[in-house]
């Protein structure tokens, strides 16, 4: 399975702001929430950042590009190919 997700944005794929994944056999947890016999956790953490006006994706890039200071990076050039396309916003 890990192999599966290796270079995947599994962000895109499960349509959340941020997602995080480590494979690690030997992990032993810190959090006493966490039962170690599981073969999987999941924890969740409220995402740092702005939400993108388009995405709305929370994400700390919001407001990067001058142009679009709403907008992640990815979303600015999305809008700039629509306009370059003849697209309206």
């Amino acid at each position: 399975l890990a192999e599966a997700l290796e270079g995947q944005d599994l962000a895109e794929i499960c349509i959340t702001s941020a997602l995080n994944w480590r494979l690690d056999p030997h992990y032993t947890g810190t959090n006493p929430d966490l039962d170690p016999s599981m073969p999987v956790h999941v924890s969740f953490a409220r995402a740092q950042g702005t939400r993108c006006a388009r995405s709305w994706k929370v994400t700390p890039e919001v407001g990067s590009d001058p142009e679009y200071p709403d907008l992640t990076p990815r979303d600015a050039q999305a809008m700039r190919e629509r306009a370059a396309a003849g697209l309206s916003a």
